[in-house]
């Protein structure tokens, strides 16, 4: 540049512009003439907010609201997930300030109602927004949901810390706000009833934002080489290349063998979610093997089990069905991602994937579970988009030309660098940015079997699925599992239908808190646990299961009993005169397996006079009737707790919890001891 300042070399801008900050609403306010800016943007909800607010006085938090539920319509409708981070924490931000501003003025109406509103304020020049109005309308109520439940749990909490503590500082302000969602003017008040004052920065909201608001520094490689020569990407040219003749213009001798740098290569390097090719090259006869490929800058490296130096002349050939399975799950993650967004919504976002050879997963926004229903149809409309054959498009584009076709949605995957971006294009189903290998046309996908989807953070959901023969082998690893539980559960049950295996196996997962792999174990176990006698007929093997499950707590329920029970001498009653000359009965008693201990008890002491105590596994409930004058909450907290467990419960109901069951025997005759105390 022709300018030096601060020893920088500055050039003019091209453009000369001054920025007036006028904007568009303020020149719409100036001719309007309006109080404020937000009388002349949102007038139809500011009025109706003010016609049913019991505190319409409060004009800063009818402007505020007014503001935050347009926000809303426009966060939520272009797909923003509320979640605890990013873009997502900040709509959970405004989520939670506008629910307050609602408790705040009084206002009898929901904030689902108030952004659907809004919805409709916007259709005429923003049709898309009333396309996600269902959707809108679902995230609000959760939020609200959520929100409440959290203020409930929260007011607890804050008594607790305020008894540990005596105070709260600005730091514990923030972090009830950011963990809990307390908000802290509810903290204010909580801590004002408990005779403690609390005092709000004025920046509170710009520092819980703060947290939120740094992206991870991408750790710098230490074992890059620099100056690394270019390498021709034949994968680019054609992702069905499988051989090829190249030169090595790079070599690096390692512990293995070397590395290399071709002049051309077909091999893919890891990126994006896929892993790199794995194949072999040949020099002079000699085959040496290509364990791992990676890019470093413009260069693709040849991780080899072997030597080779500069110039060497080499054939490469390309692991095709290593490569042909990812090619199949990479475009499999493109066509499971338009099934869900053709199922669950435009908000579905993808959040990062893994391609392996087995499976492939990616994780995607979405504001709730997926239901195994939506599951099943999710794996419907994927086989139905590959059975339609549409052909994979695949094409580099002016970013900025790509941007205006296609949105930017383009970037589910990151936002790569450079003018020029390479768009896949799977028309109707999917359009994105990638540079990853992918089959000319879906129908190569054959099929695709949805393993699983899972919520694995709020806000965001796990797809794995399975493509191809890989699906089928999937199928086949379901069969077999399913044949083997079946196999050891056929002693002791006749199962009479033998289908829906996938579905089944699923059930059994959750029934057995197991991954599916480990079901047949599992299940030994419970069956040694158990010991049933006689062989049950069963419609499926679910049915089978849920009896197993059912027995088998049964019988740790019945062990736990004889463990306690074994400890201690079971009266079966004895007489207590009163202090006022009146008889009461003293019952103690095992709870039957099958029985509710609480109404067992409450049962057994109905006819009046009866004091009981009543053992279940490790669990004492004690009872009296509503005629016999003691409070039992101090006994049973005191039982427990001389036994290492706790107790506490009402005047007529009460209950303890012991630990150790040497000391069940020391327990009733505690009990008995302070009963009679108490009674005389």
């Amino acid at each position: 540049g022709d300018f030096e300042i601060e020893g920088k070399k500055y050039s003019p801008n091209p453009l000369n512009i001054v920025d007036t900050g006028y904007g568009l609403e303020r020149i719409a306010w100036y001719t309007q003439g309006t109080q404020t800016v937000y009388d002349t943007v949102f007038p139809e909800m500011i009025d109706w907010i003010k016609k049913h607010a019991k505190k319409s006085s409060d004009m800063k938090s009818i402007y505020s609201l007014s503001d935050h539920s347009k926000c809303l319509a426009f966060m939520l409708g272009d797909g923003i997930v509320p979640s605890n981070v990013k873009a997502g924490y900040l709509a959970r931000l405004i989520i939670r300030r506008s629910l307050r501003f609602i408790e705040k003025i009084r206002l009898d109406a929901s904030l689902k109602q108030l952004v659907l509103m809004q919805v409709n304020f916007l259709k005429k020049d923003f049709p898309s927004l009333k396309k996600r109005e269902k959707q809108i309308g679902e995230i609000l109520f959760i939020e609200t949901q959520k929100y409440k439940e959290t203020i409930s749990k929260g007011k607890n909490l804050v008594k607790r810390i305020l008894h540990e503590k005596k105070t709260i500082d600005q730091n514990e302000l923030v972090n009830l706000y950011d963990t809990h969602g307390m908000q802290p003017d509810i903290v204010k008040n909580i801590a004002k009833g408990e005779g403690v004052t609390v005092k709000i920065p004025h920046n509170f909201e710009s520092m819980v934002a703060e947290l939120h608001s740094h992206e991870k520094k991408e750790e710098a490689c230490s074992d890059v080489a620099v100056n690394l020569p270019k390498t021709e990407k034949l994968y680019y040219k054609n992702h069905y290349t499988k051989e090829f003749d190249a030169t090595v213009l790079w070599s690096n001798k390692t512990k293995g063998g070397s590395e290399v740098v071709l002049d051309k290569t077909a091999f893919y390097p890891e990126g994006g979610g896929q892993p790199s090719d794995i194949g072999f090259l040949k020099n002079n006869g000699n085959k040496i093997n290509v364990k791992h490929t990676k890019k470093v800058g413009d260069a693709i490296v040849h991780d080899l089990d072997g030597v080779l130096e500069v110039d060497d002349k080499v054939y490469g050939e390309i692991n095709w069905e290593h490569r042909y399975t990812l090619m199949k799950h990479h475009t499999g993650t493109h066509v499971v991602n338009g099934a869900l967004r053709h199922l669950l919504g435009e908000h579905i976002w993808q959040a990062g994937s893994q391609l392996g050879l087995n499976e492939a997963r990616f994780d995607f926004s979405h504001y709730k579970s997926v239901t195994d229903d939506e599951i099943k149809e999710i794996e419907k409309i994927a086989n139905e988009f590959v059975k339609r054959k549409i052909d994979v498009e695949k094409k580099i584009m002016d970013r900025n030309s790509a941007e205006k076709k296609y949105g930017f949605r383009l970037y589910q995957g990151g936002v790569p660098p450079g003018n020029s971006i390479r768009v896949l294009n799977i028309q109707g189903i999917d359009v994105e940015a990638c540079g990853g290998t992918h089959l000319n046309n879906i129908g190569e996908i054959d099929r695709i079997k949805i393993i699983k989807i899972e919520r694995i953070q709020d806000g965001v959901n796990r797809v794995v699925f399975a493509a191809g023969a890989m699906a089928d082998l999937h199928q086949s690893e379901e069969k077999e599992i399913y044949e083997n539980v079946v196999k050891i559960l056929n002693p002791f049950y006749e199962i009479e239908q033998k289908e829906g295996i996938s579905e089944q196996l699923k059930v059994l997962s959750k029934m057995f808190s197991v991954p599916i792999e480990q079901l047949d174990k599992t299940i030994k176990r419970f069956l040694k646990e158990t010991k049933i006698v006689k062989r049950k007929s069963v419609k499926n093997l679910k049915d089978a299961c849920k009896n197993l499950f059912d027995e088998w707590k049964k019988a740790r329920k019945t062990l736990k009993q004889k463990s306690f029970c074994t400890n201690v001498n079971l009266y079966t009653s004895e007489c207590i005169e009163t202090k006022d000359n009146k008889k009461v009965d003293l019952i103690f008693e095992v709870v039957p397996r099958d029985e509710n201990p609480i109404q067992y008890a409450i049962n057994k002491v109905k006819t009046g006079g009866k004091i009981g105590y009543f053992i279940s596994g490790n669990r004492v409930t004690i009872s009296a009737s509503g005629n016999v004058q003691i409070n039992l909450a101090p006994i049973a907290k005191e039982v427990g707790e001389d036994t290492g467990g706790s107790g506490g419960g009402k005047s007529k109901l009460a209950y303890a919890t012991i630990k150790d069951p040497d000391k069940s025997s020391k327990a009733m005759d505690k009990a008995k001891k302070l009963i009679k105390k108490q009674l005389k």
